[in-house]
């Protein structure tokens, strides 16, 4: 399986309010019993913790997607394996302590999430596929209709030891970790259905939603547990799977991220789980990107490329941008260069202005300089590309002062258009070869 690769490519957005379906009077609420450990706990971010981990965010997100709040039942445990949870940590099946169980009470769903290397060739694959099993099989002489959904977990994010090691432990990197863990749980579904029909089991894609997005930022520091990103992430494909909806449009949950990052971790969510580009509503340009998450420079709720094909924006300089987001309210393109030092013989300056407009009047640039400039035969040369447009701070000049020297230089719009304006421009500070770059102190500068 190739997981769907997703790029952002966000400059603003306006969010759209996310409606739940209905959703119809009579459903109940589920009940959800999570194993697993740290990666299930959320430990890699204090605010995931603060949140009930996985399990907590996926409340939250059930929630707001107008479903009735579950009952879930954390049973994760650090560090611990499926084994582990086999022979310690089965009497929560019959008796949860986060929630007041019903008499006569079943689990809808067993979400199980294994010790992140097991099912790898350094863990222990035939363990891990046993343990699943058997502890799903606790679960269903329970609850004999409930799910196995299987929490697919991540590799260790790129640079780790594991790949970086003498000799390494996953020489082909993270693909390989990611490829052995897809398989590994895939191996469990096939178990699981094997055992109690086909469709009682579930894998929840998670690492794949992670890979899909070239692992971004999804670790925490120590590059193995998640940070509030991939701990988001996990929650919506999970609750995607077990709900089987999309979840575009659902809450950020975690005050750290932007609206920006949540509909972005949406979209790659839906998209590992087969919702399709639809999902996640309008997509004037068939790109699996929603419009909502595109450029869009005039805030007219359409992307800025759709703008320009279907006519409503023009882009005369072919560089994607529509005329009217190249000009400030005012109407005038700005670019400023930073302080550029020093300034004389031998040590001239420049300015590049990448896909500049083009100019439909007058064009100034207006310069500042400290240097050894107080003489007739001490000036700038201003170049636009190749062509000399003008000659600065050869009248009036100071050497060295307090406050820089102002000047500037009015083009006019033919003049610059010729030079390059419509693409890029290369501004160009020539001193003439009398100045003296080191007079000053601090250095000249322009």
């Amino acid at each position: 399986m190739n997981p769907n690769p997703f790029i952002a490519m966000i400059v603003s957005i306006s969010m759209c309010c996310f409606v739940a379906s209905a959703l119809g009077g009579t459903e109940e609420p589920r009940t959800i019993l999570f194993y697993g450990n740290s990666f299930t706990i959320g430990i890699g971010s204090a605010e995931a913790q603060s949140l009930g981990g996985v399990p907590g965010v996926f409340a939250d997100l059930v929630v707001a997607a107008g479903h009735p709040e579950p009952n879930v039942e954390n049973a994760a445990v650090s560090g611990q394996t499926l084994t582990w949870h086999l022979a310690n940590n089965t009497d929560v099946i019959t008796n949860p302590v986060d929630f007041a169980e019903s008499p006569g009470f079943q689990w809808d769903h067993i979400v199980l999430q294994a010790f992140s290397t097991r099912p790898t060739h350094i863990g222990n694959l035939s363990q891990f596929r046993a343990d699943l099993l058997a502890l799903f099989t606790e679960a269903r002489n329970h609850s004999p209709s409930a799910s196995a959904v299987l929490y697919e977990t991540w590799a260790r994010e790129p640079g780790h030891s594991v790949y970086t090691g003498d000799p390494p432990s996953f020489p082909g990197g993270p693909a390989q970790m990611q490829q052995e863990l897809r398989d590994g749980y895939e191996l469990a579904r096939q178990d699981v259905d094997a055992a109690f029909g086909a469709g009682v089991a579930a894998v929840a894609p998670v690492g794949d939603a992670w890979e899909s997005t070239n692992w971004d930022n999804l670790h925490a520091t120590d590059m193995y547990h998640a940070g509030p990103r991939g701990t988001y992430l996990a929650a919506l494909v999970i609750y995607g799977t077990v709900y089987q909806s999309p979840t575009f449009g659902l809450p950020k949950v975690f005050a750290g991220l932007s609206e920006q990052e949540a509909a972005e971790l949406q979209v790659a969510a839906d998209l590992i789980l087969g919702f399709g580009c639809g999902a996640a509503g309008l997509d004037c340009n068939s790109n699996c990107i929603p419009d909502v998450l595109e450029d869009d420079c005039n805030d007219n709720a359409v992307p800025d490329d759709c703008d320009i094909v279907d006519g409503t924006s023009i882009d005369c300089n072919t560089n994607g941008v529509p005329d009217e987001c190249e000009l400030t309210e005012m109407g005038i393109f700005t670019s400023a260069s930073p302080t550029l030092s020093p300034i004389g013989a031998d040590n001239n300056q420049s300015h590049l202005i990448r896909n500049s407009p083009i100019a439909l009047d007058n064009v100034t640039l207006e310069l500042t300089i400290r240097g050894d400039f107080d003489a007739v035969d001490e000036f700038v040369d201003v170049f636009v590309n190749a062509t000399n447009v003008g000659r600065v701070f050869d009248i009036g000049a100071n050497p060295c002062p307090s406050t820089p020297d102002e000047d500037q230089i009015v083009i006019s719009a033919s003049v610059f258009n010729a030079a390059g304006g419509g693409g890029d421009v290369l501004i160009s500070l020539i001193s003439s070869g009398v100045v003296n770059a080191d007079l000053c102190s601090p250095p000249s500068s322009i």
